[in-house]
């Protein structure tokens, strides 16, 4: 498994990433902390320094997990189960260029809250299609750059659809989409799943990787989440992949990076 944090240009107390700022300085003090990897999370993945993130990967034995998409709903408010077609392609094309980046990077690209909402009185099925749609869209030019996408389940509250592990492995294998992993968060999980011990299971074969805060959405083991229980599911899965913190930077972020570690050390052991 690799133990990964996410950061951001720039973040705040109610932003779910640990640190902000210069990503390649933040890459350097997440590698000192014991973390394999990051999450970048950015609303314009075109202005990355890509020849010194990959520098910083090689020389730090670092690597970029994913990079998260979720900015460009706050920022531009797109989504996909917009009916607007200009603001469809919009999005398409915005995603596709996370991917392009992904691909320089060897990472992979996250989709949480640009599912958008399906609107009041509106037809839900009819969303779901146009999601659908997209997603397949998307599918094809990520399977044409070698490129994984990590669709997430997320609370209700954030968006009222792919909720759960078991709706989201249902919009991959309806849509047949090929490049396409769940991304299971426990703060989600907290809201939304029946079961902790078995929800990673409803994903099955197509869990690729999971977020890590507390009930707060502050550092894991800080609150109530029943993380002994989760973690026993995690390892009876033999799941090898990903474990990153996305939670709020408090205290500060070096303390709940600081934290997460010794986290990620007690349940599943030091390197």
């Amino acid at each position: 498994m690799k133990y990964c944090m996410a950061i951001g240009a720039v973040t705040s107390p109610t932003t779910p990433l640990l640190l902000g700022g210069d990503f390649t300085e933040n890459m350097k003090t997440a590698q000192s902390l014991g973390f394999d990897a990051v999450e970048i999370h950015t609303p314009e993945p075109g202005a990355l320094d890509i020849p010194a993130i990959c520098k910083a990967c090689r020389s730090l034995n670092i690597s970029i997990a994913t990079i998260g998409t979720g900015q460009i709903y706050g920022k531009y408010g797109l989504h996909l189960m917009d009916t607007c077609e200009s603001n469809q392609k919009r999005l398409v094309d915005m995603v596709k260029e996370y991917i392009r980046i992904a691909a320089a990077l060897g990472s992979r690209v996250t989709i949480g809250s640009i599912k958008g909402n399906v609107p009041k009185g509106g037809d839900r099925e009819e969303h779901l299609g146009i999601m659908g749609r997209l997603l397949q869209e998307i599918d094809g030019y990520a399977e044409e750059n070698g490129v994984i996408m990590l669709l997430e389940a997320t609370n209700h509250f954030e968006n009222n659809v792919l909720n759960t592990g078991a709706e989201v492995r249902d919009m991959i294998e309806r849509n047949g989409l090929k490049n396409f992993r769940i991304l299971m968060d426990t703060y989600h999980i907290n809201l939304e799943e029946r079961s902790l011990s078995t929800c990673l299971k409803d994903a099955g074969p197509w869990l690729g990787h999971i977020h890590f805060a507390d009930n707060t959405r502050l550092y894991p083991g800080s609150g109530s989440f029943q993380f002994d229980l989760f973690c026993r599911s995690i390892q009876a899965l033999s799941y090898d992949g990903v474990l990153s913190a996305e939670c709020y930077p408090l205290p500060d972020g070096m303390t709940a990076a600081e934290k997460t570690i010794e986290f990620f050390h007690k349940q599943f052991g030091e390197r």
